[in-house]
């Protein structure tokens, strides 16, 4: 393998206003430049592929990826350096701008700072963190969505922050373990969580799903926002219906916590309400307003949020999505996401 060693200089593999290159089988290591190993800006259809990126004698960034590039692939890419002696500026990738980035089996550990920076990014089978701690959180959201199947995430040092605002979130499937799913939003995680009859917090509900939506929202008050703009769609369900009249329930559970208003946690159904022609049609909204108590155990599946009456103008699609915006410290949420038809 050719290695390319900038011997903690101020030296860079700079890629810029390039097209249809690929990088492969190299080791690059040691720059001390500020913008990092790797700098690349405003190119497309990049391409690292079995490469090897070493910062272990400096505290800067490995990769910068900035404005605007179209495609950057990382294949079979090592990133590590050193977490130890304060180097909390040496970071992984480090994506600035509107780039699509995507990564396949990528290990990213022992650095001082974060495993991943970034806007934007897409991957699968990718490991931060696993193989030796870093020194952060191992994902920095500040803007766009990142989005990974089958990630692992060691988070010796926390899995991810954000201090942005909007919804930008992480979706993580095959979290460590097999079959978890666990998901970022903007004010907590969202996890599924199997669930059995009698045993476990919570129980299976009786007549329930295997799995219930587990809610934990506990970073900010800010994140939760009054605007139902910036709510959280926790999740969104279809069903072909005739023109019968309905309830649509789902059950929910407050561990250590309450949702005192309807506004918090809520169900939004969409149907059509009235029918002149295939072209001619309205539709209409309508919402949930309870509000849900602290449960009296692991088996209290008592308490729910409801849509009632139901009845769609002609045969048609109903549209139910649940909402969130609630901040708690210590509680969770879990919601039994098989709906109650009546």
């Amino acid at each position: 393998m050719p290695i390319v060693n900038f011997g903690s200089a101020g030296y860079q593999l700079y890629i810029h206003l390039a097209t249809f290159w690929a990088y492969k089988n190299l080791l690059i290591k040691d720059s001390s430049d500020t913008y990092g190993i790797v700098r690349m800006y405003e190119t497309r259809n990049i391409l690292f592929k079995q490469c090897i990126f070493d910062a272990v004698n400096t505290n800067v960034r490995i990769f910068s990826i900035e404005h605007y590039l179209k495609s950057v692939f990382f294949n079979q890419v090592i990133l590590t350096g050193e977490s130890e002696g304060g180097k909390t500026s040496q970071h992984g990738f480090y994506i600035n701008g509107a780039s699509n980035v995507y990564f396949k089996y990528v290990a990213v550990y022992n650095l001082g700072g974060y495993a991943l920076v970034c806007g934007n990014g897409i991957g699968e089978k990718t490991n931060f963190g696993i193989e030796y701690q870093n020194g952060r959180q191992e994902i920095y959201i500040f803007a766009g969505q990142v989005l990974f199947n089958d990630i692992r995430l060691g988070g010796k040092n926390g899995y991810v922050y954000s201090d942005n605002l909007t919804p930008g979130i992480v979706s993580i499937e095959n979290y460590n373990v097999l079959d978890v799913h666990q998901l970022f939003y903007t004010n907590g995680q969202v996890l599924k969580s199997d669930v059995e009859i009698g045993s476990g917090d919570p129980y299976k509900r009786s007549d329930g799903a295997d799995s219930v939506i587990e809610i934990l929202c506990n970073l900010s008050t800010l994140r939760a926002p009054i605007l139902e703009e910036w709510k959280y769609l926790v999740f969104e369900h279809e069903f072909e219906m005739d023109t019968t009249l309905r309830n649509y329930r789902y059950y929910v559970q407050c561990k250590a916590m309450s949702i005192a208003l309807a506004s918090e946690l809520y169900l939004e159904c969409e149907y059509i309400d009235q029918y002149v022609n295939t072209t001619t049609y309205y539709k209409t909204k309508v919402r949930s307003d309870g509000i849900i108590a602290e449960r009296s155990d692991e088996n209290d599946w008592t308490q729910y949020v409801e849509v009632t009456g139901i009845q769609p103008a002609v045969a048609s699609k109903v549209r139910i999505k649940c909402y969130l915006s609630k901040y708690d410290a210590d509680g969770r949420i879990f919601i039994d996401p098989k709906v109650v038809l009546s």
